[in-house]
């Protein structure tokens, strides 16, 4: 079952500050934030994970995210994963092993 955005929750893409950007449900929009370097496309991704029914759909992009550089837009792609995992009970391989080649967390644990 998708996510239900509270009504005070902004709805309006503002790829500029990130907000409402938990709202998107079409992955063209992704694509194109992609394809644009958005620096907030991480949340437009976890949005498209809380509400698109088709995890076919979802998980490439995910995958993109989990690719990505940039440290938060990883972390927002380990987000999506799991809601993802939640509302659809599914992943995929590629998904998969790209979470195995993220840091984890804090890498002081370790020494525990």
């Amino acid at each position: 079952m998708p996510y239900e955005i509270p009504e005070n929750q902004p709805t309006a893409a503002d790829w500029e500050h990130g907000t409402g950007l938990i709202g998107v449900r079409d992955p063209a929009i992704v694509d194109a934030a992609f394809e644009r370097g958005e620096r907030h496309v991480g949340v437009a991704v976890i949005g498209l994970a809380l509400h698109h029914r088709a995890p076919q759909t979802i998980l490439p992009r995910v995958a993109q995210a989990l690719r990505a550089t940039d440290p938060m837009q990883q972390h927002q792609g380990t987000v999506a994963i799991a809601h993802v995992a939640r509302l659809h009970r599914t992943v995929d391989r590629e998904c998969l092993a790209l979470l195995r080649t993220q840091p984890r967390g804090n890498e002081a644990d370790d020494d525990l």
